[in-house]
């Protein structure tokens, strides 16, 4: 992949220790893998994600109807990998986390899958669709979905972590790095309600739309002026919270006054 492949991250957080579901998460990968004909070339399993030939991998977690599958802790994917048991030159890239893990923090319940963002543009995936569809693997309460340059390594950035530093000043890097402090660890100040911060699509809940911003709710205050954004209904719990890139800097700077950002600042 070229460092100014853009790429489209979705990243779904908050949702219960041991409640992803890995075989449909297999299944969802496999469906794509199908649909865009780019193929899987690593797999990783377990919690440290070491990864294997996707075909030697593959051996392992089909046995027995995907059992072996659903028993491991952690699935990551790389596609399109130019030689196989490495990280380089990745074209797509996905994980699922099922339990405690020891790649970032020990409560850090993550969902990530990235792409290349001309995927969207060609029509050959439909992300309010694919959102959706990751219900089935983890019952998320929070995600983001947000385009970076593939050199800031944006499957990192979804973790809080591991980000190429030679990309990025520090002062940005330190509120990277604070999302794994924040979210991933026991003692971190995430609940449910909270915001890393304010991406082009957001995917929230209720709890998240009765948070107080002023004298009234953020989904009221959202919804009072359409500078703020849309929001729309994904599901019967969800809700898509979608903003242009000119919209995010003033949105950011009054959720920050509100207490409701973990990883932002002015």
């Amino acid at each position: 992949m070229l460092p100014d492949t853009p790429m489209t991250t979705i990243a779904l957080y908050d949702y219960p220790a041991g409640s992803a579901d890995l075989k449909a998460f297999w299944r969802l990968m496999m469906d794509f893998s199908e649909k865009t004909g780019i193929p899987w070339g690593s797999i990783g399993l377990g919690g440290k994600a070491k990864y294997l030939t996707f075909k030697g991998g593959f051996s392992r977690v089909i046995k027995n109807d995907l059992s072996g599958l659903q028993a491991q802790e952690r699935v990551s994917l790389l596609g399109g990998v130019s030689e196989a048991g490495t990280s380089s030159d990745w074209q797509v890239s996905a994980s699922i986390t099922k339990e405690n893990t020891t790649y970032i923090g020990i409560n850090n319940y993550t969902t990530y899958f990235s792409f290349p963002s001309r995927l969207i543009e060609e029509k050959r995936i439909d992300p309010q669709e694919l959102l959706k569809e990751f219900l089935a693997c983890a019952p998320f309460q929070y995600g983001i979905m947000f385009d970076m340059c593939y050199v800031y390594v944006p499957n990192a950035y979804a973790y809080g972590g591991l980000v190429n530093v030679n990309h990025w000043d520090h002062k940005r890097n330190d509120l990277i790095h604070k999302w794994s402090n924040v979210y991933g660890f026991s003692d971190g100040t995430y609940r449910t309600g909270l915001l890393r911060d304010v991406y082009p699509h957001n995917i929230l809940v209720d709890t998240h739309l009765n948070e107080r911003v002023g004298h009234t709710t953020l989904g009221a205050w959202i919804e009072k002026d359409p500078v703020r954004g849309t929001l729309e209904k994904l599901t019967d719990a969800h809700w898509l919270w979608s903003l242009t890139p000119d919209q995010i800097p003033p949105v950011q700077e009054v959720l920050q006054d509100a207490g409701l950002l973990l990883c932002y600042q002015l």
